[in-house]
């Protein structure tokens, strides 16, 4: 087995801040959803719209995004993505027109859609076996890091600019509203990420893959099937395992119910708890330091108690997440909601950081980037759902209607996990042919 990159441990920091920020940049909309609404004067069609565009533009890249990161390499991926997203927000902060939103919006999705593949590259190549589900988990976390803070974040920027504004105006957004308070958190995070890209350039490793001895490798194209070409779309799907089609719908049902509550959570305690958007923050906030801490155990839960195996997280996550879901209708105090979406962050991530390793080891080697990029393609068809779809259903049945569908979303999701449950990595053999195997070779011995 190949050892791990000696910089290994400084370039998933490295990832895991660059990570962060994007994550600051992707979440703005959903984050700003009240000031959008109040100040920008956007319905709740508009927004969801907004938020559409940007799922359906990180879904139709994941799979050119990850054929870039194979041609230009994790660094100037990594780096080059994260600077165009930070440009593209600084854009939006000088238009007035919402169609120009969309518009920057998808070509914003399209941008993002080559950060993971960057980092996951990254991990796949740097980290030994033994080690890597645990630091996939680990750098996974930063979009729950990312998520939680980036309302706080907005809140905070906001009402700072705001009396700020008001006792000294700044006109320095052209052809904006009377009230333009909303684009300065947009300015300040897209100008955060700046020194981020020039660290990821300057500390991530150019060449990740460590070199093998030159006697192994041939055997281990033979083992990880590198001799095989690469196959057609077609080819490639029909080659791969039904169980990926299992995950695939899976992870397109948790992503939806991850959506649901990143674009609207804000607006709906706005509307339906009357909680400012800084209260509604905090509850945010906890959702995802309970995906902190669901990623993280997911991970360690998978390596040591089940034995690398990945399906029963799927199946234990999405029996909790159906219970969480059906208890947001039924929770009012603050406390109680507190309790709940952490609960929902906890048994909603540990899957969601899993997905894309369980389904890189589930298929064939020659086909493992491929699949995850198909698993990454269908999972935005959630994120697409939960945008515009969701705010055609609030506006024809309000909000209730839209927390009710959240738990019959669950359901199916724990439907399609199940079977999940005994999936092994690909070419894993059972314990009883690796027994007989080790008779074998005590008899050699003998």
């Amino acid at each position: 087995m190949v050892e791990g990159h000696p910089k290994r441990f400084v370039a998933a920091a490295v990832a895991g801040v660059a990570y962060t920020q994007c994550y600051f940049l992707r979440k703005l909309v959903s984050s700003s959803t009240v000031y959008l609404r109040e100040s920008a004067g956007f319905p709740e069609t508009v927004i969801g719209a907004i938020t559409s565009a940007f799922a359906l533009a990180y879904g139709l890249s994941r799979v050119p995004g990850g054929l870039i990161t194979d041609k230009l390499g994790a660094r100037t991926t990594l780096a080059a993505s994260l600077f165009i997203s930070a440009a593209l927000t600084i854009a939006v902060t000088c238009i007035a027109n919402a169609n120009i939103f969309y518009i920057l919006w998808f070509l914003h999705g399209m941008c993002q859609a080559s950060a993971w593949p960057a980092c996951a590259r990254l991990l796949k190549d740097l980290f030994p076996d033994r080690e890597r589900a645990f630091w996939w988990a680990a750098v996974s976390t930063s979009q729950n890091v990312g998520a939680a803070l980036t309302p706080i974040l907005v809140a905070h920027i906001y009402t700072w600019f705001q009396e700020r504004n008001a006792q000294f105006p700044l006109p320095i957004f052209p052809h904006a509203e009377a009230d333009a308070t909303w684009r300065f958190p947009f300015l300040v995070l897209a100008l955060l990420c700046l020194p981020v890209v020039i660290l990821a350039y300057a500390l991530v490793p150019s060449y990740t893959v460590p070199r093998e001895p030159a006697q192994n490798k041939a055997t281990a194209s033979k083992h990880k099937g590198a001799d095989k070409p690469t196959p057609s779309w077609w080819n490639g799907i029909s080659q791969l395992p039904s169980a990926i089609f299992l995950i695939t719908i899976a992870n397109m049902l948790i992503y939806a119910v991850r959506d649901i509550i990143g674009n609207w959570l804000l607006l709906i305690f706005h509307e339906t708890r009357g909680f400012d958007p800084a209260r509604g923050a905090s509850v945010l906030a906890l959702f995802e330091i309970g995906g902190i801490t669901g990623g993280l155990l997911a991970g360690i839960a998978s390596d040591k108690v089940f034995g690398g195996r990945r399906g029963p997280i799927f199946g234990i996550c999405s029996f909790g997440l159906l219970l969480s879901c059906t208890a947001v209708s039924f929770a009012h105090s603050y406390a109680a909601i507190c309790a709940v979406f952490f609960s929902l962050g906890l048994f909603l991530f540990g899957p969601q950081t899993l997905v894309g390793l369980f389904a890189m080891e589930t298929a064939p080697p020659h086909l493992d980037s491929f699949a995850a990029g198909i698993v990454g393609l269908c999972a935005q068809l959630g994120g697409i759902t939960a945008g515009y779809p969701v705010s055609l259903l609030k506006t024809a049945c309000g909000w209730d209607c839209v927390l009710l569908a959240m738990p019959v979303i669950a359901l199916l999701c724990f439907a399609a996990s199940v079977p999940l449950w005994h999936v092994k990595p690909y070419g894993a053999q059972p314990k009883s042919s690796k027994r007989s195997q080790k008779k074998k070779k005590k008899k050699k011995v003998l």
